[in-house]
C-alpha cells in the first residue's frame, strides 16, 4: 500500500526489499496471482493489485524465469521478472485487496475469469507473452525481445515464428516508415538445419520495414552464434553485449560492436 502510494508521488513504482535483493522487479501473469497471494501474502489487508501493461515497459527486458527459492516441485513454473525500473504510467489499473474467510483475497470477477481463460490457453500450449514487439515514442525506436525460451526445433516452429512476426511487425511499422529496430536475442535458440530459413526471414523482415537494425544478447554463447549466423547487410556483423549498446547504435550515438573485434 505504501509503495503504491509512492509511486503516485514519485513516478515510478519502488522496489520492495525482495526486488531490491534480485535485481529485478517480480512481476505474476493473471493466472499466477491467486496462488501468489495464497503462497505469500494470505491474510494481509494492504495490498494493492497492480496491472501493468508490459507494452509499455521499454527501458529494461522482461524474461520469465524459475522462482529461485520454489524448490524441486517447482521448478516448471515461469515467472515474469521485469529488469527495470516501473514507471506508473505503464500501470493501467490498481485495485484495493481485502482478505476473506480463511485470509483468502478476494479477486476481481473480471481478472477470475481472464485467469480462467489464461489457464486454458496454457493448457493447449499457447504460451503468454513469448514474443514482445514495442514501439518507444521517446527514443524513435522499435524493440523486439522474447521474454520466454523460445526454440524454433522444426519447420513448423518456423512457419509460427515467421507469421507471428509479420504480424507484429506490420501493425508496427504501419504509418511509421522505416523506423530503427533492436532485437534482443537472449532466449531465441534455432536448430542449426534451420539457420538458413531464419537468416532469409530476418533478412526480409528487416530490409523491408527497417531503417538500421541491432542485435543484442547478454550470453556470449548466444551473441557468438547470431554473429557466425549474420542476417546479412540489414545488421551490424557482430552482436552487441548489451541492450544500451544496441540503441545506442540504431540512434548512430554508438560504435558498430565489429570495431571492437
Amino acid at each position: 500500500m505504501e509503495d503504491w502510494k509512492r509511486c503516485l508521488d514519485e513516478g515510478e513504482l519502488p522496489p520492495t526489499s525482495l526486488d531490491a535483493r534480485d535485481g529485478f522487479v517480480h512481476l505474476s501473469t493473471i493466472s499466477q496471482v491467486a496462488p501468489t497471494l495464497a503462497r505469500h501474502f494470505a491474510g494481509r489487508d494492504d495490498l494493492v493489485l497492480l496491472t501493468v501493461d508490459v507494452e509499455l515497459l521499454l527501458d529494461g527486458s522482461l524474461r520469465f524465469e524459475a522462482p529461485e527459492r520454489g524448490g524441486p516441485d517447482r521448478a516448471h513454473e515461469r515467472f515474469p521478472h521485469y529488469y527495470g525500473e516501473i514507471p506508473r504510467s505503464a500501470v493501467i489499473d490498481s485495485v484495493r485487496l481485502m482478505p476473506g474467510e480463511g485470509g483468502v483475497h478476494r479477486l476481481p470477477a473480471a481478472l477470475v475469469r481472464e485467469a480462467e481463460r489464461e489457464r486454458e490457453r496454457e493448457n493447449l500450449g499457447i504460451e503468454t507473452l513469448w514474443m514482445r514487439v514495442v514501439w518507444d515514442p521517446t527514443r524513435g525506436i522499435a524493440l523486439l525481445e522474447y521474454p520466454r525460451a523460445t526454440r524454433i526445433e522444426d519447420e513448423a516452429g518456423m512457419l509460427a515464428l515467421e507469421a507471428e512476426l509479420e504480424r507484429r511487425l506490420e501493425a508496427l511499422t504501419a504509418g511509421r516508415g522505416k523506423i530503427p529496430l533492436v532485437i534482443g536475442v537472449d532466449n531465441l535458440w534455432v536448430a542449426p538445419k534451420l539457420v538458413r530459413r531464419y537468416r532469409e526471414l530476418a533478412e526480409k523482415l528487416t530490409s523491408r520495414a527497417f531503417a538500421r537494425v541491432a542485435r543484442w544478447s547478454s550470453s556470449e554463447r548466444t551473441r557468438q552464434f547470431f554473429a557466425h549466423h549474420n542476417v546479412g547487410a540489414s545488421a551490424p556483423a557482430s552482436v552487441f553485449d548489451s541492450r544500451e549498446r544496441a540503441i545506442a547504435f540504431v540512434l548512430d550515438t554508438g560504435p558498430d560492436p565489429s570495431a571492437d573485434a
